[in-house]
C-alpha cells in the first residue's frame, strides 16, 4: 500500500514539470496507506507549508530545513485547543536514526529558552503563556521569508565559572505557501 502512494505521488510529478512550486502542497493519505516518509520528503514541496490530510486529521508542516521538520498549529479545529508547534528531527539528521523524534515542543521545553524570528524580527516565544506577541507572529508569518528558532540551553562558561545562557542551535525554516497558515487544524 506505501508503494501505491508513492507511486500515486510520483504519477503525479510526472505530469507537471519539476520545478519546486509544481510540488504537491496538500496531500491526503487514507487510512489504510502506510507511508514510507523518507520517499515521501522527497516529493513533497520543501519551499514552506504543506498541508497533510493524514488519518482524518489535518496537519500543516513544513519540510523546507533538510535536518528538522516543523508542524505548526495557528487555527485549531477543536474549540478548547490552544495553537502550538512541534519540530522533529528529519532522517536526514546525523546518522539517520533521529527521523521522528522530537526535537522540541509548545507542550515540552527541554531547552532554557526559544526565540521564534521571522525576517529577523524577534517574537521570543509566541506560544509560551506569558506571551503578548502571537497575534502579531501569526500575522507576519504569513508575509516573512524566514523563520528562524533560536533554542538556548544553559552552559558552563569557565570565564565567570557560571552557568550561562548560550545558543544551542537556530533552525531556518522558509515560508513560503503561507495561504495555508490559515487552515483550521488538529491541535493535540
Amino acid at each position: 500500500m506505501k508503494n501505491f502512494f508513492l507511486l500515486s505521488c510520483l504519477a503525479l510529478l510526472s505530469v507537471n514539470s519539476m520545478a519546486q512550486e509544481q510540488l504537491p502542497t496538500v496531500i491526503t493519505i487514507d487510512d489504510n496507506e502506510e507511508v514510507d516518509f523518507e520517499a515521501f520528503r522527497q516529493i513533497i514541496y520543501t519551499e514552506g507549508w504543506v498541508q497533510i490530510n493524514y488519518k482524518g486529521d489535518l496537519f500543516i508542516k513544513n519540510y523546507s530545513n533538510t535536518d528538522y521538520d516543523l508542524s505548526l498549529s495557528l487555527n485549531c479545529l477543536q474549540a478548547k485547543k490552544t495553537p502550538s508547534y512541534l519540530i522533529e528531527y528529519s532522517h536526514n539528521y546525523r546518522d539517520g536514526d533521529y527521523g521522528g523524534i522530537d526535537f522540541i515542543s509548545s507542550t515540552r521545553q527541554d531547552y532554557a529558552k526559544v526565540e521564534f524570528l521571522i525576517d529577523g524580527q524577534n517574537y521570543q516565544d509566541p506560544f509560551s503563556k506569558k506571551s503578548n506577541t502571537f497575534a502579531d507572529f501569526s500575522t507576519n508569518l504569513k508575509t516573512g521569508k524566514i523563520l528562524t528558532i533560536k533554542v538556548y540551553d544553559n552552559e558552563f562558561n569557565p570565564h565567570t565559572g557560571k552557568d550561562e545562557l548560550a545558543i544551542n542551535r537556530a533552525i531556518d525554516f522558509k515560508l513560503g505557501n503561507a495561504p495555508l497558515l490559515e487552515t483550521k487544524v488538529t491541535c493535540n
